[in-house]
């Protein structure tokens, strides 16, 4: 049909259509742009200034921001960490996650990253903004998948809102340690929730919080019964904890703030029998700490000892530390320094962080009664700290380097009567040239103690059977040190490429003014070991 009747019918048609298309479109942008917080609806970074950091900042619920150098083609930390922020936009996670994007060029805005305290060595850098507070990126590397999980931890909710008595039961009933907060929607309680907030996000992996929520209008007769019974009043925080079975509560009973109210809680707070995960963590907070070492696979007994911890550990409240870890292969090694074979498990040992580590005996049996002997016995001061030490070697008189330990490290080369050179060294694994400049040195000994040197010990001593060579303070390895005998502090340590003919010019050097009549310096212009005399 040409008519124009059809051709305007079908016309009317397109436009309908093209009409309905249009107003689709419409309405999919505008879905897709109403979370405008989330990752999804950015495209790339967004670019902060003197000028709008702030009004960006509050206009958004949590951004997290990096301050780096991003014009720096010097900077090769930034430009990865820039990579990885842009990849945090692109990542595809469970769901989505509520931040906002940002990046501050610090060679542009270098007063933004002072005002948050960040030195040319902070750089790069990666912060959480979010109302409750400002949150520092834990991990040494820049990693999308770690950003990620840094902004999970902060911007998951804190508290739990318990509204009966069935939802109070279970929260209390659920942790060791729990606070909760009962206020009412007055202009100050209001202060006080908000602090309370704030102390929950920055203590939430040690206690649980919950808010126990009062409307004064409404009367419910379950939240009366509850502050009658555990005598809490509206805007007050009350602590519960576990001693046993018994629930044990103590109350606030000030004005709430922040920082009066997270002092408070570690006054009060017991201590309990911890797992570790990363030493450092508890390192930071506290100077005793009793660990035992598990074979989870054993599950009665893993059990058995923690119960039996939980029993010891209110004895030594605020003294020590009481955790228990997995013994995996990756700390064999470090067991056996302590002494332990490393076949039979629990493993008990208590770190101090002055003195180091005291050790239990391995065949002795780990129970609750041993337990609290072993810590009572170093509360007392009755316990001296293991030694990592060899045992003293024999040797022969030919034998051209000295293996020095622990135990004969001051008398050889602390005497007045003996210049010494000492090589520190750590395991290949530990240390890829130390065992090459090792090889290196032990050639050059053999060839030049053949001339029966008197008065001069060639020794070595491994750090890592011994942790400490006493008297003396060595910071990298491998060390090559000079300690002579008229001054043993006048130490002289090898700086040198690491070979042979290197090391006979540095020993011509450090003992020409000792014995320069037996030297002649001549003779270290060609290499020959068999010249020096010492």
């Amino acid at each position: 049909d040409t008519s124009p009747k059809h051709f305007s019918s079908h016309k009317q048609h397109v436009m309908e259509k093209f009409n309905i298309i249009f107003c689709l479109c419409v309405i999919v942008f505008f879905v897709g742009n109403i979370h405008c917080t989330t990752v999804y609806s950015q495209v790339e970074p967004f670019e902060l200034t003197d000028s709008n950091f702030d009004e960006i900042i509050e206009s958004h619920k949590n951004t997290i921001v990096l301050f780096s150098h991003l014009t720096d083609n010097g900077c090769s930390k930034c430009k990865i960490a820039e990579f990885e922020i842009s990849e945090l936009l692109a990542e595809e996670t469970d769901e989505e996650l509520d931040v906002f994007v940002a990046t501050v060029n610090c060679k542009q805005f270098w007063r933004l990253c002072q005002e948050y305290d960040l030195q040319e060595v902070d750089i790069p850098n990666i912060k959480l903004f979010s109302g409750l507070g400002i949150y520092e990126y834990p991990y040494t590397n820049i990693i999308v998948y770690d950003i990620i999980d840094f902004v999970r931890e902060y911007t998951i909710e804190k508290c739990s809102l318990i509204t009966s008595r069935e939802e109070f039961d279970n929260f209390v009933t659920g942790s060791k340690l729990s606070i909760i907060g009962t206020f009412s929607e007055s202009e100050q309680h209001l202060k006080y929730r908000d602090s309370f907030m704030r102390t929950s996000a920055r203590l939430f992996k040690t206690f649980s919080f919950g808010i126990l929520d009062i409307k004064e209008e409404e009367k419910n007769e379950e939240i009366d019964e509850l502050l009658n019974e555990y005598e809490m009043t509206s805007g007050d925080v009350t602590f519960f904890s576990y001693l046993g079975d018994e629930l044990l509560w103590q109350h606030y009973g000030k004005e709430i703030s922040r920082k009066r109210l997270t002092s408070w809680l570690f006054k009060v707070s017991p201590w309990l029998v911890e797992e570790i995960i990363d030493f450092s963590e508890f390192v930071e907070r506290v100077d005793n700490i009793l660990t035992i070492y598990l074979d989870y696979d054993d599950v009665d007994t893993k059990e058995q000892v923690i119960y039996d911890m939980e029993s010891v550990v209110t004895k030594f409240q605020h003294q020590i530390f009481f955790t228990y870890k997995q013994a995996d292969e990756d700390l064999t090694h470090q067991l056996q320094r302590y002494g332990y074979s490393t076949e039979h498990f629990p493993i008990m040992v208590l770190y101090n962080r002055v003195n180091g580590i005291y050790t239990f005996p391995e065949q002795e049996d780990i129970n609750a009664d041993s337990i609290e002997s072993f810590c009572r016995s170093y509360v007392n001061g009755e316990l001296s700290p293991h030694i990592i030490k060899q045992e003293i070697q024999e040797q022969s008189v030919n034998d051209p380097i000295t293996v020095l330990v622990h135990d004969n490290f001051r008398d050889i080369v602390f005497s007045n009567e003996l210049n010494v050179f000492v090589l520190y060294y750590l395991p290949e694994d530990q240390c890829p040239h130390c065992i090459p400049f090792l090889n290196e040195y032990e050639s050059y000994v053999k060839k030049v103690t053949k001339l029966n040197l008197p008065n001069v010990i060639f020794g070595k001593i491994d750090m890592d059977k011994n942790f400490e060579a006493p008297g003396s303070v060595v910071h990298s390895f491998p060390s090559l040190v000079f300690y002579p005998a008229f001054d043993k502090y006048k130490e002289n340590t090898f700086t040198l490429k690491r070979n042979e003919e290197h090391i006979a010019k540095w020993v011509s050097d450090v003992t020409d003014d000792i014995v320069s009549e037996q030297l002649d310096n001549s003779s270290f212009n060609q290499y020959d070991p068999s010249n020096i005399i010492v």
